[in-house]
């Protein structure tokens, strides 16, 4: 049996929560996932940029 995907974990655990009108956690879990991977995109974007400066 193969493993799950980042993408289709996180689809998996959203659709649970909102199967279980778990809605508040939910929102909280899509919000952090989707906010947090784009911080950190750009936190990145920016130790890279620096670093490259010298």
């Amino acid at each position: 049996m193969g493993g799950l995907t980042t993408l289709s974990t996180f689809s998996l655990e959203a659709t649970t929560l909102l199967q279980a009108r778990e809605f508040l956690s939910a929102a909280t879990h899509i919000g952090l996932h989707l906010f947090g991977s784009i911080f950190l995109t750009l936190a990145g974007i920016g130790i890279v940029q620096y670093r490259a400066r010298g």
